[in-house]
């Protein structure tokens, strides 16, 4: 059997047809019609599938953008700005002052005179205090106990009033502005702060602070304020060990009770300073931002104005929290001020045990004021006060 081809069928028909034109023309007609049309469907066919595809691509760039952008939203980022202003005002930092010597001599000795001595009285008293002896040599009668640690059998009542009192302690303060010097209007508060032996807290005395104020705005002064102080050290009253004779001064927020011994400076005797103060700003974003702060302030104002507002002191006061709940006392390193019984003997790894701890349940304030000072000093026996 032999296939004959359409195009020669249609050449043959045309022939032996009587209306040769008309019928090829039909015909022709009709082929390029079917082939035009199986044509656009076959192209249709393409685009209809390039376009689903088009979309599909679409629909996943679509996604996948949108996922980036919550997952850039969920991380919150932020911007860091650093702005220097010099301002013509600016807030009044309150200060701590403390004596560095923890129990006056002359009241305790009238309180426990078998615990005191002098070199007169006690053949071994230069012994034990030859420096004492060879600086001062005096007959009044001192604590003669070597160790500290023997003032532990105070109540903390005790500890406060045979402390060093604000009235001598400070001699004169000040503040000088514009031209006009006034006395300190502040009423000052009595703290009891970690003193340098570990043992014994000594009196500290806060200005133109906000404790329990939680209501209350810090003080605005122009920037050319001066505050003046003098302190009388009363080195008499030292316990002969004590080798160095000085205050402790913080300087610092309204706000914050500090701890002045890791957070101040050493005054020494007979020595002028003049300080320089310099406000330092930090603003950090809530949660969810990544900073992770926490509002302290809200806190402080939710507690009467008390309760720590710095990140350092909320890990010190969950280690107090830990030490009296556990032990019944607070461990004598316990870096924050309070009024509770300080342990007699030290808790074997207690900040070990507990850093971590305290460290995750406390986190950087939203906003921090910190200041920061810039200390000249000149010697001036001359002020020396005894």
């Amino acid at each position: 059997m032999q296939l004959e081809s359409p195009i020669l069928k249609i050449q043959e028909e045309c022939t032996v047809s009587t209306s040769p034109v008309t019928r090829c023309s039909n015909r022709s007609s009709q082929s390029d019609s079917i082939f035009m049309e199986i044509k656009f469907k076959n192209i249709s066919f393409w685009r209809t599938k390039a376009r689903f595809l088009f979309r599909i691509l679409l629909a996943i760039g679509f996604m996948v953008q949108s996922w980036k952008f919550v997952e850039m939203y969920m991380q919150y980022p932020s911007a860091v700005e650093l702005e220097v202003v010099q301002p013509s005002e600016m807030d009044l930092p309150a200060f701590t002052i403390c004596n560095v010597n923890e129990i006056r001599s002359t009241p305790y000795c009238k309180l426990y005179p078998k615990n005191c001595g002098n070199p007169d009285t006690d053949a071994e008293f230069c012994l034990h205090f030859a420096e004492y002896c060879h600086l001062v040599n005096n007959t009044k009668q001192v604590n003669k106990f070597y160790d500290i640690s023997e003032y532990r059998h105070l109540s903390r009542y005790e500890q406060e009033i045979l402390g060093h009192q604000y009235e001598d302690f400070v001699t004169k303060c000040t503040i000088e502005t514009d031209d006009e010097e006034t006395n300190c209007t502040s009423d000052p508060i009595l703290v009891q702060a970690l003193s340098f032996s570990y043992e014994i807290p000594f009196n500290c005395y806060m200005l133109y602070s906000l404790y329990k104020k939680p209501y209350e705005d810090p003080q605005v002064v122009p920037v050319s304020t001066q505050i003046h102080l003098r302190l009388n050290l009363e080195v008499s009253e030292y316990h002969p060990s004590h080798l160095s004779r000085g205050a402790q001064l913080s300087i610092h927020s309204p706000y914050h009770v500090p701890s002045p011994v890791s957070e101040g400076l050493f005054l020494n005797m007979g020595t002028v300073y003049r300080i320089y103060v310099r406000l330092a700003e930090k603003n950090l974003l809530p949660p969810p931002y990544k900073s992770s702060c926490f509002d302290y302030l809200a806190q402080w104002r939710e507690n009467g104005g008390t309760g720590p507002v710095t990140e350092k002191m909320c890990k010190e006061k969950c280690k107090l929290e830990k030490s009296l709940s556990l032990y019944g006392c607070a461990e004598r390193r316990i870096d924050y001020p309070h009024n509770e019984t300080i342990c007699r003997e030290p808790i074997p790894n207690f900040a070990k045990n507990f850093r971590a701890q305290c460290a995750e349940s406390c986190s950087s304030p939203c906003k921090m004021r910190r200041y920061e000072v810039q200390v000249e000093e000149a010697n001036s026996e001359g002020s020396r006060v005894s």
